[in-house]
């Protein structure tokens, strides 16, 4: 969901003339950014769900990429389990 939003921004902006390397990096700060809060949002919704988040994964949590984070966060409301969130 975030990444085709993502992806549909940068084809905007080429279209609209921006060289390619301004364009990558307006990309990754977008996708930076997207990350971070994808990943605050399932920390949150963690912990209010299940209390304690176990440090392995409190460290899954830090180094998922996008598609993943939007993965857990959608198994997130049909989870019984911590553990199942991330299988």
């Amino acid at each position: 969901m975030l990444v085709e939003r993502i992806k549909e921004s940068q084809q905007q902006y080429r279209q609209a003339g921006l060289s390619q390397g301004v364009a990558q990096q307006w990309q990754q700060g977008v996708e930076k950014g997207a990350t971070d809060v994808a990943r605050s949002i399932l920390q949150r919704q963690l912990q209010r769900r299940f209390g304690h988040i176990p440090p392995h994964i409190e460290s899954q949590l830090d180094t998922a990429c996008l598609d993943e984070l939007d993965r857990w966060i959608d198994r997130l409301f049909d989870s019984l389990t911590i553990g199942e969130v991330f299988r």
